[in-house]
């Protein structure tokens, strides 16, 4: 009789346990306790910096005029006139004037949600690279949604020191700089300076690492409205639902020409391939090795400050989400071809329309 006792009582005491672990991890992992504001970091605010700095050296410009000379669509889109003349380099000596009113962020109006900035960049090695791709998520765990705006490579943004550039040299100059890790917080802060949010995560990965990534969970699929053709490998992609492997899924998310709208189809397409990842990775018959396959990618595709915890979590908040409450953006505003600081030519731009942009971030990243 005592043994049975025992057995029943050291039972007892095993489901308690268990039930107790059980709501630690529920209570620990739910998105809205999780991601809680004062849990999140906080990896760059808006910030906006008087002091005189220096161009980066002659050599830094030249490599960057070398990529544009090779690659020239960097330069114009198709139709634009290419500017024949290279001007000396110089540097920008009233930044007030050449910024436009920053403003301030309201610090009373508290976010109700976080800030996942990610980058794609344009190299498959260690050679040089910029952004090539570049959107925030703003996630609010609270209403279970997701707004996801698009930044256009060649959004023309002010960076401390240079001037008025492109987005996209943020990271080259970084990296120049310091290697990987500031070329990373450059490209962060210049994100943060340009919508005026804190950004509290990133998730960046290179050409080869996006290949990985798609290969590793069995590829993707995108519904098409419309064929696309790949510039690059001449690939056709019929309309309608397309399985997509890493290096099918790289070609659209780089394709551009195929679209009426240019980059912005390109961006669309960006968000298509983004979802359909997600989809992918929380299948039912991949969300049980979920652990494993994060662990998998953080080491060979992608490079985040996300830990194990905030992707898991993440994941279920994916995983709760109404594919209705998913919306995309892009930066509003227009074409432009000014000179550029650091290249010496004119080049074009995508010069945001402030007010509307600030509306954007108003109603949907904060």
């Amino acid at each position: 009789m005592k043994r049975w006792r025992l057995r029943i009582y050291s039972g007892g005491i095993l489901i308690a346990l268990l039930v107790v672990c059980g709501f630690y991890v529920y209570e620990t992992y739910r998105p809205s306790n999780h991601f809680h504001p004062f849990h999140l970091p906080v990896l760059a605010v808006p910030s906006y910096s008087d002091e005189p700095a220096a161009l980066p050296p002659v050599s830094v410009a030249a490599e960057l005029s070398d990529r544009v000379t090779e690659r020239p669509e960097l330069v114009q889109e198709p139709g634009e006139a290419v500017a024949a003349n290279r001007s000396e380099q110089t540097v920008v000596k009233d930044r007030q004037e050449e910024l436009p009113n920053p403003g301030k962020p309201n610090q009373a109006e508290e976010s109700t949600g976080f800030n996942v900035l990610v980058l794609g960049l344009d190299s498959r090695e260690k050679e040089a690279s910029r952004s090539d791709a570049l959107m925030v998520a703003h996630v609010d765990p609270d209403q279970k949604s997701v707004h996801v705006l698009s930044i256009p490579r060649d959004t023309r943004v002010y960076l401390p020191g240079v001037g008025l550039t492109k987005v996209n040299h943020a990271y080259f100059l970084g990296a120049v700089k310091g290697g990987s890790e500031k070329a990373t917080g450059a490209a962060i802060q210049a994100v943060s300076n340009l919508l005026r949010i804190p950004v509290h995560y990133y998730v960046k990965t290179d050409l080869k690492g996006f290949v990985e990534l798609i290969d590793a969970i069995g590829g993707i699929e995108v519904e098409l409205s419309k064929e696309v053709r790949i510039s690059a490998s001449r690939k056709v992609l019929p309309a309608g639902v397309v399985q997509m492997d890493g290096e099918t899924a790289l070609g659209f998310a780089r394709e551009r020409y195929s679209f009426a709208d240019g980059d912005f189809g390109r961006q669309a397409g960006q968000v298509d391939v983004l979802k359909a990842a997600v989809k992918k990775m929380l299948s039912r018959e991949r969300i049980a090795k979920l652990p494993e396959l994060i662990g998998k990618l953080r080491k060979e595709a992608v490079e985040t400050n996300m830990t194990d915890g905030d992707l898991l979590s993440l994941a279920w908040l994916f995983k709760d989400t109404d594919p209705k409450n998913i919306r995309r953006s892009s930066v509003p505003g227009r074409s432009v071809t000014e000179e550029d600081p650091l290249v010496g030519s004119k080049l074009w731009y995508w010069e945001p329309d402030r007010a509307a942009l600030d509306s954007i971030v108003s109603s949907y990243m904060r």
